[in-house]
């Protein structure tokens, strides 16, 4: 993250502001619910205009695509 506000030259409100984003997708590890998480990982998706250009291509390249490899073992879990 601090590589990041040094790239783009970031205000600490700024700064902040993006950490907190990073924290959503971070808190969505934290989930133990496997159709929560794929609800969550869909509905960020959608928010585009809630994220930093950087965080939301992210979200769409690393997150999205992988999300069930992310989880699997939370599915394991339901049957």
């Amino acid at each position: 993250m601090k590589k990041f506000k040094d790239n783009y030259h970031l205000s600490e409100e700024e700064y902040q502001e993006y950490h907190q984003q990073l924290k959503i997708i971070k808190d969505l590890f934290d989930l133990n619910d496997y159709d929560q998480f794929k609800k969550e990982v869909q509905s960020l998706i959608y928010r585009e205009d809630d994220f930093h250009p950087v965080i939301y291509k992210i979200i769409r390249k690393s997150i999205a695509p992988r999300y069930k490899s992310f989880i699997y073992h939370l599915k394991d879990k339901m049957n």
